[in-house]
């Protein structure tokens, strides 16, 4: 006869199979909860990613409407109101529209071989650099950026300096596909390329700009003397009658641009129709958020808006 295991070991074995069932539960309880959180902001992250979407579609189908208006592209229309912000089933989305032919086109800086870039676009970006707190000695390194490996431009910087600043990488020697490219230029400051980022453009390099929508640091750029209050008149003439024509604006501004400003300015590509576009757009859907940058070019024979980039600016 097996003689019996005292009482008090029993109870405290039970106790210690109790304890461990429990702490289990807990792990798997906690587990479950932590993946039911991951889910619920996977499918909130995917619904906002779907409904942001479905504005840049909006957005796209606004200026193609814009097209069948008229030609002039002015800060007055539909699509360059201000900020939107409208409800979608379970979220908020706002976005707007931008006219990238408002402002410096950089891939205007290429040049053909053995050519140097053109000088009055040079010129422009430096200004542009200037007032952004940079040094204008930084346009010929974007110009070499751009530009083929056996142009001609003396400010060049050389795979050596690339090397020199420890930079894993060389001019690709190709135009830009976005304006973001900047910050890896070589010598070229974190803080003024991001001010130079919301005036320029990554563009076809025609440098077409409308003058009906040029920021306020382009059209400083565009003539090297002008002044704040010549700015100023430029924006209250288009604000009360956006320009028609290129010539319509020069014939206006001869009433209120000194001669220089008004001779820099008549050998500017200026534009008053616009084909690309940069829609920017931010949806909330629970936990979730996403967050897009749409470049569109609209054809200038059926106003069709055609998707050229997107990049996903979400966390």
């Amino acid at each position: 006869m097996q003689p019996r295991a005292p009482r008090g070991t029993a109870l405290l074995n039970a106790l210690i199979v109790l304890a461990a069932i429990a702490a289990l539960s807990i792990t798997l309880t906690r587990r479950d909860v932590e993946f039911m959180a991951r889910f619920d902001l996977m499918t909130h992250s995917n619904q906002a990613w779907h409904q942001a979407l479905t504005a840049e579609r909006l957005a796209s189908s606004l200026l193609e409407q814009d097209w069948w208006n008229g030609v002039v592209d002015h800060p007055g229309e539909a699509w360059a109101t201000t900020e939107q912000v409208f409800e979608m089933e379970g979220g908020v989305v706002s976005g707007r529209i931008v006219d990238l032919r408002g402002r410096l086109d950089l891939n205007t800086m290429a040049s053909r071989k053995g050519e140097a870039p053109d000088s009055d676009a040079l010129a422009r970006l430096q200004r542009l650099l200037e007032d952004a707190g940079g040094n204008a000695g930084l346009a010929d390194r974007i110009a070499e950026w751009v530009s083929p490996p056996d142009a001609d431009i003396p400010g060049a910087a050389g795979a050596a300096a690339y090397r020199a600043a420890g930079l894993p990488h060389r001019p690709p020697f190709r135009p830009m596909a976005a304006p973001s490219e900047l910050r890896a230029v070589v010598d070229m400051p974190a803080a003024v390329a991001d001010r130079l980022i919301g005036q320029v453009a990554a563009l076809d390099g025609s440098g077409k700009i409308n003058i009906n929508t040029a920021t306020d640091a382009v059209l400083a750029a565009l003539a090297p003397n002008l002044t704040p209050a010549e700015i100023d008149s430029v924006k209250q003439q288009r604000r009360s009658q956006p320009f028609s024509s290129r010539e319509d604006f020069l014939d206006r501004a001869a009433d209120f641009l000194n001669p220089l400003a008004l001779e820099a300015f008549a050998s500017a590509p200026l534009v008053v129709a616009s084909d690309w576009f940069m829609i920017e757009v931010e949806a909330h859907a629970g936990r979730g958020m996403a967050r897009l940058f749409s470049v569109v070019h609209r054809s200038a024979e059926d106003g069709t808006a055609v998707l050229r980039l997107r990049v996903d600016g979400s966390p």
